[in-house]
């Protein structure tokens, strides 16, 4: 009888374990499946705000920042404790090399030339993984996920592909999305937490 009675509550403390594994729920941003929140090495970091990056009518891809605690400015993104991450999926297909270069050309609006200098070997390592890369296809994504003590870890379809150790970078990296000069504002915004 004891046996029995431990086995039933061996069996009942599975379930929450079961339960725990679930994942994250999701909102529907512009077509792409965008969880509410996500884990970075262990640490939960919710969903600050999700939008599109459009030219025109052309709908490109869904990007999608987490953040410890919600943020409306830069300076409350980068003054939040612990990691963050900053997620994007594609739409559409799109080359490589002009990801590379739009991240250039976000950097240039954004930085000074003091800060792109120390943001350049994250930069070209970006640029090396997207010249490897070729082209994201639509489903395709790519997260940076800031690492307090360790860098930016880097990821292809959910798959790490690089750590990049300047503390620096995903700095910069945000001011590409979230800077005084954003390539879309409306963007900007939706990352901010605005409703668009």
């Amino acid at each position: 009888m004891r046996l029995f009675a431990l086995c039933l509550l061996a069996a009942t403390l599975v379930v929450p374990a079961s339960v725990l594994a679930q994942a994250s729920p999701t909102i529907d941003v512009g077509g792409a499946k965008i969880e509410v929140d996500n884990f970075v090495v262990g640490h939960r970091v919710p969903l600050n705000g999700a939008g599109v990056r459009a030219e025109g009518d052309a709908k490109l891809y869904v990007a999608a920042l987490y953040v410890s605690r919600k943020s409306r400015s830069l300076i409350e993104v980068a003054g939040a404790p612990g990691p963050k991450r900053l997620h994007v999926q594609m739409l559409r297909e799109m080359e490589g090399k002009l990801m590379g270069a739009a991240l250039s050309q976000g950097m240039n609006s954004n930085l000074s030339a003091k800060e792109v200098s120390a943001c350049l070997p994250g930069v070209l390592k970006m640029s090396e993984l997207f010249a490897v890369k070729k082209k994201m296809v639509a489903g395709d994504s790519f997260t940076l996920d800031s690492v307090p003590g360790q860098g930016t870890v880097v990821k292809v379809n959910q798959e790490k592909v690089a750590t990049i150790d300047a503390k620096e970078f995903f700095g910069c990296m945000l001011q590409v999305y979230i800077g005084e000069r954003p390539a879309d504002p409306k963007l900007k915004a939706a990352l901010l937490g605005a409703k668009v």
